[in-house]
């Protein structure tokens, strides 16, 4: 009889928090995010014995040089945002424009949606990472992907882009 209880207990819950995720009121903003945003289907990562490698430092560097990355090609979006702040002297000399920079990396009427790393490698006393990813771009009506190769490194006391290719 206890199990019985259980059960029903069980599928009541069940049914009322669904009922009640249902029932909330949806934005715009999430609904777009839970139908369009990139979902994982499978899960890859570093190795364990490559993570106790890295101190906390190396960590935060890697992940921070990351965010740079991500600050840049978010950067190329936004027309109000300065490209030139996440870039070395050498790389905004090569590009002296934010429109030359975004020309060398995408086609014109493409939009970025996502990034995803797929390696790293830390070098320089750890000043400088490599990423390697694949950005995902809406070109025409297609979902595309292209994998390159960043170089960032640590100018001061923040991160830059040196190499995108």
């Amino acid at each position: 009889m206890n199990l019985l209880r259980v059960f029903i207990l069980t599928a009541l819950l069940v049914f009322t928090a669904g009922r009640d995720v249902l029932a909330q009121p949806m934005t715009q903003e999430s609904f777009e995010a839970n139908l369009y945003g990139v979902s994982e289907i499978s899960h890859f990562g570093i190795a364990k014995a490559r993570f106790d490698e890295l101190t906390t430092s190396q960590r935060e560097s890697v992940l921070r040089a990351k965010r740079v990355l991500i600050d840049v090609l978010k950067s190329l979006q936004d027309k109000d945002v300065k490209t030139s702040v996440y870039l070395t002297d050498a790389l905004n000399k090569k590009f002296p424009s934010k429109q030359s920079f975004a020309q060398s990396l995408i086609d014109g009427e493409t939009s970025l949606i996502g990034l995803l790393v797929t390696d790293f490698t830390l070098s320089g006393k750890g000043n400088r990472v490599e990423l390697s990813f694949s950005v995902l771009i809406s070109s025409e009506g297609m979902i595309v992907t292209a994998s390159k190769k960043a170089v960032l490194v640590m100018v001061g006391t923040a991160w830059k882009l040196a190499e995108i290719a």
